[in-house]
């Protein structure tokens, strides 16, 4: 025969078991379902990343165009140093065969 303690029943003491048990399994369920948002959550960052990088490093290069609106635009060559030689990379504007400049760029 079970001996009660201090007054309380045995029946009290399963059913307060039960609502502890209840409690941790809520714990534990709770804190597994934030562990795994958080997993998929990092894993979705890392994809993101990862996808960030390869686009932004596998860019085709930009098209660079230089004018002063007195003549059309002219495609500039990307170089990997500065232009150290006295020739010029642009040719000046007197070398263009119109005698007289229309702008083509208006104001």
């Amino acid at each position: 025969m079970v001996v009660p303690m201090c007054g309380v029943s045995s029946a009290m003491s399963r059913e307060r078991w039960a609502v502890i048990k209840q409690a941790k399994n809520f714990y534990v369920a709770t804190f597994r379902r934030i562990g795994n948002i958080l997993f998929i959550s990092m894993f979705l960052s890392l994809c993101f990343s990862l996808i960030i990088c390869y686009v932004y490093l596998h860019q085709p290069e930009s098209k660079i165009y230089a004018s002063s609106g007195v003549v059309p635009p002219v495609r500039l060559t990307p170089m990997d140093h500065r232009n150290e030689t006295s020739v010029p990379l642009l040719a000046s504007y007197s070398d263009t065969d119109e005698g007289v400049l229309r702008k083509v760029i208006p104001d």
